[in-house]
């Protein structure tokens, strides 16, 4: 079941939830928890967030004047700046190109997370390690006085 919420949180798809009052359509499924039971190792608790997945309409303008001619900033009177006519090369996205380029990112995101934590980690790691030095370096001191001061102490009773 796991291996199976790993593989929807790396792939783009849509899903439908059915809840008893109602379905929910067209969700992807972003992250997810979970936990085991502290009284049964067998019951399996998992927490599963979904991020609503709009669907957008194309819209194409088109102009009766969009052929002529179009003037330039310098030459024309009016208060405002006119643009100039250029042409685009923009294609435009399928379906699939949108759900590689989210599963591209989700990849991206999960690497950058697992080394934000490894960095974490060392530096934690780092941080700890003199403060465990001085420690032991405190302990062994206060031994080494306890131990003079026993043998004082013994040599004094004789």
């Amino acid at each position: 079941m796991l291996a199976a919420l790993d593989a929807m949180v790396e792939s783009a798809d849509k899903y439908d939830i059915e809840t008893p009052d109602t379905t929910y359509e067209d969700y992807d499924l972003v992250r997810y928890n979970y936990r085991t039971s502290d009284r049964d190792v067998t019951l399996l608790t998992v927490e599963a967030i979904f991020q609503a997945i709009l669907e957008e309409a194309e819209v194409t303008l088109t102009s009766t004047t969009a052929n002529d001619n179009t003037t330039t900033n310098a030459t024309s009177k009016a208060s405002s700046a006119v643009t100039e006519k250029a042409n685009s090369t923009a294609t435009n996205s399928t379906l699939d190109d949108v759900k590689g380029a989210l599963t591209g990112l989700k990849s991206t995101l999960s690497s950058a997370a697992t080394t934000v934590a490894t960095s974490v980690s060392s530096t934690v790691s780092s941080a700890t390690s003199g403060v465990t030095s001085a420690i032991n370096g405190a302990a062994t001191s206060a031994i080494n006085n306890l131990s003079t001061s026993v043998s004082e102490l013994v040599a004094g009773l004789s």
